[in-house]
């Protein structure tokens, strides 16, 4: 049976198809069908084959096409009538010449199923018959178009499957039809598996080989499902029929030589899978493949290896159009998939290079356009190691279909996210890469990206950054190869280093520190602005005296971009005042080759991930106490002992004699006798730093404002730090009081000795309680201090503030504990209504502890008249438990130290309290007094207790040689 359709008009050379549908009634046949041979099945594992079919194109005055099909379950050789699939007379073809030599053919067949089982996806595998098909492709029967037979395997080689097309007259190019856009590309496993298949069903001989590429029917339908064809006798017009466009491109540039007629050979299959491809005409438009894919509903997509497709996408890489024949290899279509080594190896661009990006936490890249034209970054993408890809485009646009334009000018940055699932974009983002959603992503242990583009029709690198060698860690030692990253913190390109080659250079890439043109506040980055200088520099903190002798505990630390060059540069000990201003202040203390002085970094030395670069003094041994200094990252130097006392200034000079920073101090912040140094450098920016007060046990250090802020005033940059962080991030100080022990004492003499607790105490703090004068207290750490409350001003009693006050050096305010200490007063002997009736210290009249244990528990007893007789703790009363000197009073000794009591028992009248402290810590064996004292106003006025009872009732007085005895242990 023939079906002929009327033949469609045609754009250029007349072309008639015809599509044949008995296998293959060749010369030499007998014209009686062959015996049926049983089918085979294939592999559960391989496509259902249905059998093979050649498909025979003619170009010319009479050109015809025509399908031969045979069925499966055939030896190669045999012939028969029937099948499960019929190809008729092409329903559409065309043939074109484009404006670069080429000719384009498509052939759209009328596919009918007339099998009793319906068809999912119905592929054409091209597969080469060995015994007949030219050069290892799926073309024999090739002739020119004088009928004369080209055999030369070039010819057939120079055959390219792609997608139908359509003559595009304003570019005289090619575009894809989408109607038309049948061609796929399958993976090596799945040709192999095919393969295997198609020898089992006796469709193919043991010699044939499968190739990587073919087409895939459709159905008629214009929505929903698109491949699906019918069985045979289905109700519905149409059902079991469908169309498949076959599309090649020819050379026609010699007549002698064009293919005119030539014969395809396929493998029919029928798939579980519905997919499209892209193909070779398509790469640069991603919107075809998404659309295509759309339409019919496909689950999985299938690029070629140098495709630019974003999406989820199975990459095909060089697909084999054609296997080894003779002295030829075998043949791939497209670009190989980018790998590792290509990328490194491909020589870059560098039109548009990559100057910014941010792995660690909040990814973002940045492109600068190095070119003196403005460029579109939709024609762009990056590709990570992982092979993952993401396209740019517009942030207007992005699902990429409206064709936004992403220009950046020349000479111009922009930054771009990854395209978010929700469509939520941080302000001033210049693009987006990837589609939504998109799970490219930076590694945080390092990564190969790469910006790619297309010239030609090629797959370009534009430019290429290599941190595989990714040092995160500010703990990790730096070499020449790595490049760094921190958490937080993007890493950019220095300013200077503006072309791709610059960029593979890692000691040209560092942390973000500063905006560009200078220093000010810390920044996080500079995406879409201008890149900030990889060689700057700052002071940060300085440890100019320390607690006992210096050797080996004071330090300099830097500030700087993480990963920057800071080798070759000095640190400057200069005398700021006096006759000697301007020079370098000398202790004879230095090492072989150092000078007095002044210290070089060690050349390569590199600013550690986080951008804090620790020099720490070292003993002659060597050796440092500096806390933070990590050997490897940081630098030790003999001679890191700045001059104490103030009126001096640190510089910090560059390998090529340029100020990087400088900041002079002086305790009561006089301006030094001159502002140039023997170097002709100045010595301070605008206004000294205060020097910090000198140490005791603690020190603070010269620490410049959190986040390496720099305003050009060391007045307002620094300050004295109590809670130093060599190695750290400066933090900003937090000046608090926290409590006192003991809270009161007697209003007449104060507290002496009280320890104080609270966080960044500084040497030189001071304490001041209610109206009283302020006292000196000794700095025992940031956190403690022991001071002395004096007595308050006319001996009155009561609650009162207590304010801390740190020296002015700090910069911090004072730190107040609102109604804190309580000034008291004994009510012995007074005969007032405060004073108890009876109160004595009950058991034991003596004891003995060893330091720092706990007290055995002491009992007191107490009687007020109309308070304590009833049974039960009494109300508003208060009890304590304390210590004093032997000896002592604590009516006339502010050295007592008090502790709660409870109430314990109802004792006939008496109330009995029950107590227990921490023994003092003592060097040896100490002998201490001790009792009980009790309060009816809250604590401020207290009758003492002795051992044969005091308190108002007759007869009763407080005796001091009548206290308890409390021996202590060391």
């Amino acid at each position: 049976m023939m079906t002929v359709h009327p033949t469609s008009p045609r754009s250029r050379t007349p072309l008639r198809l015809t599509a044949l549908l008995l296998p293959a009634l060749l010369a030499g046949c007998s014209g009686r069908p062959a015996p049926a041979t049983p089918a085979v099945t294939p592999p559960p594992s391989a496509p259902g084959v249905r059998g093979a079919v050649e498909l025979s194109f003619e170009l010319g005055a009479h050109p015809s096409a025509q399908a031969t099909v045979r069925a499966a379950g055939l030896r190669p050789q045999d012939l028969r009538l029937d099948g499960d699939v019929t190809f008729e007379r092409p329903a559409a073809f065309t043939d074109y010449d484009d404006t670069t030599g080429f000719r384009y053919m498509n052939a759209t067949f009328t596919v009918r199923n007339v099998s009793a089982q319906a068809l999912e996806n119905l592929t054409l595998y091209a597969y080469n018959r060995a015994s007949t098909n030219v050069g290892g492709t799926a073309l024999k029967n090739i002739t020119n178009a004088a009928g004369q037979s080209l055999a030369d395997a070039s010819v057939a080689r120079s055959v390219l499957p792609m997608h139908g097309t359509a003559f595009d007259a304003l570019s005289g190019t090619s575009a894809v039809v989408p109607t038309q856009a049948d061609f796929q590309v399958f993976t090596a496993a799945e040709a192999s598996a095919l393969e295997t298949a198609a020898r089992s069903a006796n469709v193919i001989a043991a010699e044939d080989q499968v190739l990587q590429y073919g087409y895939s029917a459709r159905n008629l339908n214009t929505s929903g499902n698109r491949r699906r064809l019918e069985a045979a006798g289905c109700g519905a017009p149409g059902c079991d029929t469908g169309r498949v466009t076959i599309a090649v491109r020819v050379p026609n540039t010699n007549v002698a030589s064009n293919p005119y007629r030539f014969t395809m050979t396929f493998v029919l299959a029928d798939e579980a899978v519905t997919r499209v491809s892209q193909g070779v005409q398509e790469q640069g438009d991603d919107s075809l493949v998404r659309a295509r894919a759309a339409d019919v509903g496909a689950s999985e997509v299938r690029v070629l290896g140098d495709s630019s497709y974003d999406g989820a996408a199975t990459p095909v890489c060089a697909p084999r159009i054609a296997v080894p024949a003779g002295s030829d290899g075998a043949l791939a279509l497209g670009g190989d998939c980018p790998t590792t080594a290509g990328v490194l190896a491909a020589a870059e661009t560098g039109r548009v290079i990559i100057s910014e990006f941010q792995a660690l936490g909040s990814e973002f890249v940045e492109v600068r356009n190095v070119s003196g034209a403005a460029v579109d970054l939709r024609n762009f993408w990056l590709r990570n190691a992982a092979g993952q890809l993401a396209r740019l485009r517009a942030p207007t646009d992005l699902d990429g279909r409206s064709g936004t334009p992403a220009l950046l000018a020349a000479g111009a940055s922009a930054y771009g996210v990854a395209n978010p699932a929700g469509g939520a974009l941080p302000a001033g983002v210049n693009f987006v890469y990837g589609a939504p959603g998109t799970s490219f992503t930076l590694s945080d242990s390092g990564d190969l990206l790469a910006l790619m583009t297309r010239v030609g029709g090629a797959a370009t690198l534009e430019d290429r950054v290599d941190f595989r060698t990714f040092v995160t860690n500010p703990t990790t030692p730096l070499t020449a190869s790595s490049m760094v990253g921190f958490a937080g913190v993007s890493t950019q390109l220095d300013s200077a280093a503006g072309t791709a080659s610059a960029n593979n250079t890692p000691t040209n890439w560092c942390g973000s520190l500063y905006l560009s043109g200078g220093r000010g506040n810390r920044v996080t980055n500079t995406a879409g602005s201008a890149n900030s200088s990889c060689q700057v520099a700052a002071i940060n903190e300085v440890m100019i005296d320390a607690p006992g002798t210096d050797d080996g505990k004071t330090f300099v630390e830097l500030v700087g971009p993480g990963g920057a060059l800071i080798g070759g540069a000095r640190v400057n000990d200069v005398e700021g005042m006096g006759t000697t201003a301007g020079t370098l202040n000398t202790d004879g203390d230095f090492a072989p080759g150092e000078t007095d002085g002044t210290f070089v970094i060690p050349a390569g030395t590199r600013f550690p991930a986080d951008g804090i670069l620790l020099i720490a003094d070292a003993t002659t041994a060597g050796a440092t106490s500096v806390p933070g200094y990590v050997a490897g990252v940081d630098v030790l130097a003999r001679d890191m002992d700045m001059e104490n006392g103030g009126g001096d200034a640190i510089q910090l000079v560059s390998a090529g004699g340029s100020l990087l920073d400088t900041v002079s101090h002086d305790p009561t912040g006089n301006p030094l006798a001159t502002n140039a140094a023997f170097n002709g450098l100045a010595l301070y920016e605008s206004a000294t730093a205060l020097t910090p007060i000198p140490p005791t046990t603690t020190a603070a250090t010269l620490a410049r404002a959190a986040l390496g802020a720099d305003t050009n005033n060391n007045r307002i940059d620094f300050y004295a730090d109590p809670s130093p962080t060599p190695g750290d991030a400066n933090d900003a100080v937090n000046f608090t009081a926290g409590t006192l022990s003991p809270d009161d004492g007697p209003a007449t003499l104060g507290a002496a000795n009280i320890t104080v607790t609270g966080t960044d105490f500084s040497p030189g703090l001071r304490l001041t309680a209610g109206s009283a004068a302020s006292s000196a207290c000794t700095v025992l750490s940031a956190t403690a201090a022991t001071c002395t409350v004096p007595a308050n001003v006319g001996g009155a009693t009561g609650l009162v503030n207590v304010r801390l006050q740190n020296p002015a050096s700090v910069a911090a305010p004072d730190a107040v504990l609102a109604q804190a200490f309580t000034y008291t007063a004994a009510e012995n002997e007074t005969n007032s209504a405060a004073e108890a009736d009876f109160c004595t210290l009950q058991f034991p009249a003596t004891f003995s502890v060893t330091q720092g244990q706990r007290t055995p528990s002491l009992y007191g007893q107490v009687y007020e008249a109309g308070l304590t007789e009833a049974a039960g703790a009494p109300a508003n009363l208060l009890a304590e438990v304390g210590y004093g000197p032997s000896a002592s009073s604590p009516l006339s000794s502010n050295a007592w130290r008090f502790f709660p009591a409870t109430y314990n028992v109802q004792v006939g009248n008496n109330d009995e309290f029950v107590g227990t402290f921490t023994a003092p810590v003592v060097t040896a064996s100490t002998t201490y007094a001790y009792t009980f004292r009790f309060s009816q106003d809250g604590g401020v006025r207290w009758t003492y207790c002795d051992v044969n009872g005091a308190g108002s009732g007759a007869g009763l007085t407080f005796e001091s040689t009548q206290l308890g005895s409390m021996t202590v242990a060391p």
